[in-house]
């Protein structure tokens, strides 16, 4: 999995996130419950691809992310 991806997604929420922000601001329901439910689903997939990070950093270092400072 590429590191761009998570990037991605992150940059993808942040615009969701504004958008809750905004339809909040101006009472418009529907434009809320939609921004709000794009937002939980683009953290669900953010998570998961954190999740798919870190595995795959540990499957090629076979160590801990705690342990990636410690290289020396």
């Amino acid at each position: 999995m590429k590191r761009w991806n998570l990037v991605f997604m992150v940059k993808v929420w942040f615009v969701m996130m504004a958008l809750l922000i905004v339809a909040a601001l101006f009472g418009n329901q529907a434009l809320y419950e939609l921004a709000a439910l794009a937002a939980k689903i683009m953290t669900g997939i953010i998570v998961v691809l954190i999740v798919m990070l870190l595995v795959s950093e540990f499957r090629k270092t076979n160590r801990l992310p705690t342990e990636w400072s410690n290289d020396g």
